[in-house]
């Protein structure tokens, strides 16, 4: 464990923790009318320090979330592309490098796809074991920076998911509770100033149609980091493997 955050605790644990606080304490005060600290109060290293710490502690937790959606998105995609890249039959990757980078595996660690699987969930396990053993063996050569790159930014795009889906319970709830806060000043029934409560209307309602009709983009460029990361990964080991070759040989 490093004594410091890494490019992925910042950018898929504390920003997607960060921006669903934010939007949780408009949320409070605009629907419960409970006063929660705001960002303009928060000052000092103290404060700043608390709320980073909390943002990370939820980012964690919208990453555990996230993980329930990327099991459905993987399902929607065919499988995980560390698996889909092995198959035979797939076109991500050409036959030749496919093979080269199968034999690569082979003579490094000893591991090739099964030859006669019982089934598919067997063959998708052992690709997923020659992923995990290539990707680990990159990261202790220290040639994994831009595979990280592309992981945090997949990571950022999984706890982003689950923000855009919190984003739009939230601010549809508002949505919900200023109307008939607007409809009773209409009538007569409160007091509520008209003004305040269309403000709150528009941001609201704003906030849900733009984060409904962004969440098609928003999966769509996480599974574009998924294949990058995953591509990162095969193409580092391979590019690595074969030059420590050629550099071996006389």
């Amino acid at each position: 464990m490093t004594s410091r955050f890494s490019f992925y605790d910042f950018l898929g644990y504390i920003i997607p923790g960060a921006i669903l606080l934010l939007a949780v304490v408009y949320w409070a005060e605009s629907v419960l009318e409970f006063d929660l600290v705001t960002v303009g109060s928060i000052s000092g290293v103290g404060q700043t320090t608390l709320f980073l710490i909390v943002a990370y502690l939820v980012g964690h937790l919208m990453q555990a979330f996230g993980r329930r959606f990327e099991v459905r998105e993987t399902e929607r995609w065919g499988g995980y592309f560390s698996v889909q890249f092995l198959r035979p039959d797939d076109t991500f990757y050409t036959d030749d490098f496919k093979g080269k980078l199968l034999d690569a595996i082979h003579a490094t660690f000893g591991l090739a796809p099964l030859a006669d699987p019982p089934d598919d969930e067997a063959r998708d396990r052992r690709l997923q074991e020659m992923f995990a053993i290539c990707y680990t063996y990159v990261i202790q050569r220290g040639i994994a920076q831009h595979a990280e790159v592309h992981n945090a930014t997949y990571g950022f795009f999984r706890g982003s998911l689950v923000l855009w889906l919190s984003v739009i319970v939230l601010f549809f709830l508002a949505e919900l509770r200023h109307a008939s806060i607007a409809v009773a000043s209409a009538l007569d029934y409160n007091q509520t100033p008209i003004d305040d409560v269309k403000w709150h209307l528009v941001i609201a309602g704003a906030a849900v149609l733009l984060a409904t009709f962004t969440l098609p983009l928003l999966r769509d460029r996480f599974a574009h980091f998924g294949r990058r990361f995953v591509d990162a990964v095969y193409r580092s080991f391979y590019a690595f493997v074969s030059s420590a070759r050629v550099d071996r040989e006389p």
